[in-house]
């Protein structure tokens, strides 16, 4: 379910998400439900137009997490923020400069 909230900045909004996001060492926490909290809270990050792509770049560049990372590029791809189509269109660039120099070799 989704609960929107009033007088909420984007920014306040996202920074509380990716606090949550964070939580993933806490002691105690099983493993499914620390998953489970990162996704939902990549995806409800992933809804806002403003402020969203810095921290889902953030997360796709330096989260330990593969699953975190995979639902930071899914919130990436899905995103119409030039910022986020600029940082794609880089990690593909790389990619296939990086198979075209293993091809050489």
């Amino acid at each position: 379910s989704v609960i929107w909230l009033e007088g909420v900045s984007a920014a306040e909004s996202v920074r509380y998400l990716n606090s949550l996001v964070s939580l993933h060492g806490v002691a105690g926490t099983p493993t499914d439900i620390r998953r489970r909290l990162n996704s939902s809270a990549i995806a409800a990050i992933g809804w806002h137009k403003e402020a969203a792509a810095d921290t889902l770049i953030a997360l796709a560049k330096q989260n330990t997490d593969s699953p975190a990372r995979t639902n930071a590029f899914n919130a990436l791809g899905r995103s119409t923020d030039p910022k986020a189509m600029a940082f794609i269109e880089q990690i593909l660039a790389r990619e296939k400069s990086e198979q075209g120099e293993s091809k050489k070799q």
